[in-house]
């Protein structure tokens, strides 16, 4: 919403034992200098396996005057005129894909554009067949395009590609080996080679080399970069008959009510968690950590769409344990969402009760009555305090003879030990 521009979408998804299906409707309306009013209507159909067939349909018509949220709000809010002579009318897609099993996978994709100046402007027919050879992937692809509009009118363009990858170590590191062939038209051939892979899961690098023809046109790239905490560095070098060589740094920066969050590169969907005591915890797959505050990010969402955002404890620390390490969440585009996760902090004791025959599963609770835990076989638990000083109770029924308390201290000697665990030894007493 805007004052000259104002924009609704509404979207079902429905899944059945046909697949699944989406239908979408938006609308938009421009005021001011010029006033426009339209909108789109789209169907996403997507079969259920049929044997080892699956296909689906992308259908979408747009009125003459509507406008994408992000177009309207971005060039037109302002009241600025804008051209309908390529806007785009209506657009299908069909798709199918056949599973062969251990002889790979065949898929075809046909897809059609029309506009309000002139039919058929963009047809592209594309055959994909993917196999997998021991431990390489193997990718040929075949395609047509057709265009039927501006200078390019009732133009075919072929074109055969050739894709190969396989993962591949060098000095005991992670990394994959890719080499690309293709041809398009009458282009000259063009050629890859490229080798990506990492150092101990923070460092990335790359390396590259491309042709097409020969003497045609030849360079080589070398790519660095550097995940942190908080940003990313990066270096560049190429050469294609001159040389270039850059340095870059990127990240973002997030106010809000908790403070302030430095992070990678946010994009425009992205999320604000809440992990009290969580320090050094991360979204899988992020390399944004939870800071000193509890706070951090989870950077491009998926707008429109469920996101699972699963958290990496890997580097959490000792005195935190999470109530649920999972979430999920469907946001809108360009909204900031606000993840919470429960957790309970304090020295983490693996005590041990004697003097008492105590029941699987009994409760031990602080001076306050709070529950910490529960035992297991052995009269033994996991627990955690946050008083390096007090009363365990451990009750297992009603009746004054079903519990029974014992005192503990965790010694200086103990504070200072590095094992993952403070160990008690405690005599449980009515």
């Amino acid at each position: 919403v805007s004052s000259n521009f104002q924009s609704l979408g509404t979207q079902f998804n429905f899944g059945n034992f046909l697949g699944s299906q989406s239908f979408n409707v938006k609308t938009s309306r421009l005021t001011g200098s010029r006033q426009a009013q339209g909108q789109q209507y789209s169907i996403n159909i997507n079969s259920a396996p049929i044997g080892p067939l699956t296909f689906g349909s992308n259908l979408s018509y747009q009125s003459k005057y509507f406008l994408e949220a992000n177009t309207g709000l971005s060039n037109y809010s302002s009241g600025s005129d804008f051209s309908t002579t390529n806007t785009l009318k209506s657009t299908r897609n069909l798709y199918t894909n056949l599973n062969l099993d251990q002889w790979g996978g065949l898929s075809l994709n046909l897809t059609q554009q029309d506009a309000w100046s002139r039919n058929n402007i963009n047809q592209n027919l594309n055959i994909n067949y993917s196999i997998r050879i021991k431990k390489a992937n193997v990718t040929t692809s075949l395609g047509r395009a057709k265009n039927n509009f501006g200078d390019n009118a009732n133009r075919t363009l072929d074109s055969v590609s050739l894709n190969v990858s396989m993962p591949l170590e060098l000095f005991s590191n992670r990394g994959n080996l890719s080499a690309y062939i293709s041809q398009s038209g009458s282009s000259p051939v063009s050629e890859n080679v490229y080798y990506n892979g990492n150092y101990a899961d923070d460092i990335n690098y790359s390396l590259s080399q491309s042709k097409q023809s020969t003497n045609v046109s030849q360079s080589v790239s070398l790519n660095l970069s550097h995940a942190l905490g908080y940003s990313s560095l990066g270096y560049a070098n190429s050469q294609a008959g001159s040389s270039s060589t850059s340095f870059g740094t990127s990240g973002g920066v997030v106010f809000h009510r908790g403070g302030l969050i430095a992070s990678p590169p946010l994009g425009e969907t992205f999320g604000i968690l809440e992990v009290p005591g969580g320090n050094g915890v991360r979204a899988a797959g992020s390399k944004s950590t939870i800071n000193r505050s509890g706070y951090g990010v989870v950077p491009n969402l998926s707008a429109y769409a469920m996101n699972i955002v699963d958290l990496d404890l890997s580097q959490a620390p000792l005195d935190v344990e999470l109530e649920s390490t999972s979430q999920r969440i469907a946001p809108v585009s360009g909204t900031i969402a606000k993840l919470t996760y429960a957790s309970i902090t304090g020295r983490p004791l693996l005590v041990h009760f004697s003097g008492q025959k105590i029941p699987f599963g009994s409760a031990v609770m602080n001076e306050a009555g709070d529950e910490l835990g529960t035992l297991g076989p052995g009269n033994r638990g996991l627990i955690r305090v946050k008083s390096d000083k007090g009363v365990l109770k451990v009750t297992w029924g009603d009746k004054p003879e079903e519990s029974c308390s014992a005192a503990y201290e965790v010694k200086p000697v103990q504070k200072t030990m590095k094992t993952d665990y403070t160990l008690l030894d405690l005599v449980c007493q009515h």
